[in-house]
């Protein structure tokens, strides 16, 4: 593996204060070269947890807890050790993380660091986050980003700015972070193609002419063999792949789930998957709750797509739906006889209760359960309460809502 650039670490030293600073620095001159198994990982205890930093582009993170001595990574680290940098940190510390970019390397492009892969990290300032559970991991997404495209075979691989052969040793451009360029293998005459996967082609079929990579990491590739059709094809194989940690984060007043691939959450909120792969989660509200929107990537919609990776932890915010206050109308009142016939419309199932009163004394009384849609109660008054005029008081209760009705009534014999 080629060592691109030059890094400097120093370990961590935990404190008694649980506090710990990040912050991405330029890198000094006069620094020691990157080597293999300058990281070694970090093991989870009762008293830390391992905090699994990524620099996707070029750029670095410092490790500072106050008062302690300084941890550094940068782009070098993860490539020099294809690895991420595992730090110990003191559990449930507060970690705040601050990116720094570098000059993208063998080029005068300047680096500009984009957003962190956190949805409670906003913006590009500097970012604070709970080290409560294990292998919390934080990526600093960077811009521009490397593609790299490589073949075997007999035909050739473009994109913007690149064709391979002739230069595939190998042929890169830079392109923006996150944007999606499309890649075209053009077999020789009586060849076919198949990607490697990493590149998505339309409907998943990989022996598709075109795919798709999403700019989210350091180094971006696609591959494609071409051989005559019914051979076997192995596309060349990607430098080096690493696995990133995801999770979701429900909040809100509200419940719901989130669901797909190995993620069921409530139950399973977390899993490891491929850098850059695609993921899809769905968003199902619980019963009197509704989806308002997911935090960190995507929008509104219960449908949700990223490269794992720019996405290191997702919330799906559901809430309580605020129900309606009652609607209840009053449609007839009319009496026949000694009987009140009351017609009640309301939106959903509640409680009746008539009252015949004689200046402000109740004289009779009777209560009635009515259903959503329109009600026809009849009242029947006792035969001790005298004929006259009457006030007839209406009330209608429903989930701690009441609404009040009065008509003047003239009982017969």
């Amino acid at each position: 593996m080629q060592v691109f650039g030059r890094f400097r670490i120093r370990r961590v030293v935990l404190v008694g204060a649980s506090v710990l600073v990040l912050v991405a620095v330029p890198a000094a001159a006069g620094n020691s070269p990157t080597r293999a198994g300058d990281f070694t990982d970090c093991v989870s205890t009762g008293t830390t947890v391992c905090l699994r930093l990524w620099t996707s582009g070029y750029g670095r993170i410092e490790a500072k807890p106050v008062g302690g001595a300084t941890t550094t990574c940068d782009y070098t680290s993860i490539l020099g050790n294809e690895r991420e940098c595992p730090i110990p940190v003191p559990r449930g510390a507060k970690v705040v993380l601050t990116a720094t970019p570098e000059p993208v390397e063998n080029t005068a492009v300047p680096s500009q660091f984009v957003h962190w892969s956190r949805f409670e990290c906003g913006g590009k300032g500097a970012c604070t986050i709970d080290a409560v559970d294990d292998d919390e991991w934080v990526v600093a997404v960077f811009t521009p980003l490397k593609l790299e495209l490589a073949q075997d075979g007999d035909g050739t691989a473009s994109a913007p700015g690149l064709t391979c052969p002739p230069d595939c040793s190998p042929a890169f451009a830079l392109f923006p972070a996150e944007q999606q360029v499309t890649v075209t293998a053009t077999p020789a005459a009586g060849n076919v193609n198949l990607w490697h996967p990493g590149c998505e082609p339309p409907g998943g079929n990989f022996s598709s002419s075109t795919c798709v990579v999403t700019m989210t990491n350091i180094r971006n590739f696609a591959t494609v063999a071409f051989g005559p059709p019914g051979t076997q094809l192995f596309p060349p194989d990607f430098p080096f792949q690493i696995s990133v940690g995801l999770k979701v984060k429900r909040n809100g007043s509200g419940t719901g789930t989130v669901t797909g691939g190995k993620i069921d959450c409530g139950s399973t909120c977390s899993d490891n998957v491929g850098f850059q792969t695609t993921i899809t989660l769905e968003a199902e509200a619980g019963t009197g709750s509704r989806f308002i929107r997911w935090g960190g990537a995507c929008g509104t919609g219960a449908t949700c797509r990223f490269a794992a990776g720019s996405v290191t932890t997702i919330g799906a915010r559901f809430d309580l739906v605020k129900r309606q206050g009652l609607v209840a109308s009053l449609l007839k009142v009319s009496v026949k006889g000694r009987a009140i016939v009351v017609g009640v419309r309301v939106d959903r199932r509640a409680k009746l209760t008539a009252r015949l009163l004689k200046r402000s004394k109740t004289v009779a009384r009777k209560s009635f359960a009515l259903t959503s849609g329109r009600n026809i109660r009849t009242f029947r008054v006792p035969r001790r309460v005298k004929p006259g005029v009457y006030r007839l008081s209406l009330k209608v209760v429903a989930d701690k809502d009441t609404r009040a009705f009065t008509k003047r009534v003239k009982l017969g014999r």
